[in-house]
């Protein structure tokens, strides 16, 4: 299998007024093109803040992130701007992570727009076509995030997030809170887009018996450090 990330000896620190906290501490693993990595364990044990570093949303206290051989994390200006186009990261709040005074049809083509990549007058037609490949239709175009249940937001967030055809896809609990039937519709959507694209896919969660089912491997974090990593047989499809 070909090697796409490489996480080396990854620390974060984050100072208090009275001490340091080590939320990573020598965090090392590697994820290759395809897989479908969850990683697991309990709140507070680092996952977020890791996934956070590979996007360079939060500093490294020390180690390395190599994307396609470049460390990532020393990256500045445009080339990192270039990274964050092929690592994407879907967020568990959606009403935080999506702009509630933009209507979906501007969430979905801001990163299109932004990049140059098309023009204003095909916003319509390619967020379209990204609100089918998420299974809704054009009539939510013209919707705002408060308009929407839970699970559509998701379903837009997760069409924004693919408009750049990125390798790489974080989903950072981003199904935890919404409600089981729900939570199955996205899970499944992932792993129908994953299996089309060969999609890279790490997935942040707390529910055991739900990775065990979905995953090719399960990184397992405890204070800060991974102590377990384990290939998952044969990974199913959930029925819905």
């Amino acid at each position: 299998m070909e090697k796409i990330i490489s996480i080396r000896n990854i620390n974060k620190a984050f100072q208090t007024n009275k001490s340091s906290v080590l939320a990573c501490h020598n965090v090392s693993f590697d994820i290759y093109k395809g897989e479908f990595i969850s990683i697991v364990g309990e709140s507070g044990c680092g996952k977020s803040t890791l996934m956070k570093i590979i996007t360079s949303l939060e500093s490294k206290t020390s180690g390395e992130v190599v994307y396609n051989g470049v460390d990532i994390t020393e990256l500045k200006g445009k080339h990192l701007r270039t990274s964050r186009r092929n690592i994407q990261m879907l967020f568990q709040d959606t009403t935080t992570s999506l702009n509630p005074k933009m209507k979906v049809l501007d969430i979905i083509c801001e990163p299109l727009i932004n990049f140059k990549l098309i023009s204003k007058k095909e916003k319509i037609k390619f967020a379209t076509e990204f609100l089918e490949k998420v299974g809704l239709n054009q009539s939510f175009l013209n919707r705002y995030p408060k308009e929407m249940s839970g699970g559509q937001r998701q379903r837009v967030g997760l069409a924004r997030a693919l408009t750049l055809n990125p390798e790489v896809l974080i989903l950072d609990e981003a199904t935890s809170a919404l409600d089981i039937i729900t939570r199955d519709k996205i899970i499944d959507l992932i792993k129908d887009i994953h299996a089309k694209t060969n999609l890279t896919v790490l997935f942040v969660c707390h529910d055991l018996n739900l990775v065990s089912k979905i995953s090719d491997r399960v990184v397992t974090m405890h204070n800060g450090e991974i102590v377990a990593d384990k290939s998952v047989q044969q990974p199913l499809m959930l029925a819905i």
